[in-house]
């Protein structure tokens, strides 16, 4: 799971400060960015509440974050997730 160390790095967190923000341990941590394990539902949730992307962002079946229309729609106008149009504008 990649996305994660790129989220985690990204938004500047260490993996212990990471992991005590969503309830686990470091070493669970590393293994799901060295794709040793996966993160369970809950931990999926947690992680997409934390860094404000879609589960599927995190899965890496879309490159979309979008927390809200997990990018299924476009971010031109004519056809938009009022939330990401907000974003792109915002």
């Amino acid at each position: 799971m990649n996305r994660i160390l790129e989220l985690r790095e990204t938004a500047g967190l260490n993996q212990a400060e990471l992991a005590e923000k969503i309830g686990v341990s470091q070493s669970t941590l590393a293994s799901w960015e060295l794709g040793e394990t996966e993160p369970d539902v809950d931990n999926m949730v947690k992680l997409s509440n934390c860094f404000d992307v879609a589960i599927d962002y995190l899965l890496g079946r879309t490159n979309r974050t979008c927390l809200f229309c997990g990018g299924m729609y476009d971010t031109r106008e004519d056809i938009s997730c009022p939330h990401c149009l907000v974003e792109s504008r915002g």
